[in-house]
This record gives C-alpha cells, structure tokens and sequence, in this order.
C-alpha cells in the first residue's frame, strides 16, 4: 500500500512541477513519450584466446530524443545519460 500511495504522490509531483512550467500533459502522455528512453542490456558469449568461454554484457542507453529534453529540463534535470558499461562473467 506505502508504494502506491508514493508512487500516486511522485505523478502529481511531476504534473505539477510540469504545469509551473506551462506544460499541461497529464502523466499517460508523459509516460508514452519517455518510454522511448531506456537503458538496454545486451549480452553475449565469447571464447577467448585461452579456450574459456565468457558471458559479456555491455548495457547502453537509447537515444534522448528532443522531447525527453524538454520535459527534463521542465523538471530541473540535466539529461545526460549514463555511460555505456561492460561486464564480463566466466563460465
């Protein structure tokens, strides 16, 4: 129950701050266009030189596109996205 009562806090949170801003988009239409922007994991197997085979992921972000600009700056965030980071497991 806390979490959703947080969670329903946090949205008009952010239509708020948005709304002092001069954008009015309720939260559905917030969701749709920042749902573009996600961190993705890829992971495959390599076999190195010394005959183990590895398991790597890099995980990376997808593009900030324009809109998702605008709606962070609105909320007083920078946009940046975080670097790209690789990790590799043994088999």
């Amino acid at each position: 129950m806390f979490i959703s009562v947080l969670a329903y806090h946090l949205l008009h949170i952010i239509e708020y701050r948005l709304r002092k801003k001069g954008d009015h988009r309720k939260w559905d239409t917030i969701r749709n266009i920042l749902k573009t922007h996600e961190r993705l994991t890829i992971g495959y197997k390599v076999k190195g030189e010394d005959g183990i085979v590895r398991q790597q992921y890099v995980r990376i972000n997808s593009k900030v596109e324009p809109e998702h600009l605008e709606i962070y700056r609105k909320l007083g965030l920078s946009g940046r996205t975080m670097p790209r980071k690789k990790l590799v497991k043994n088999q």
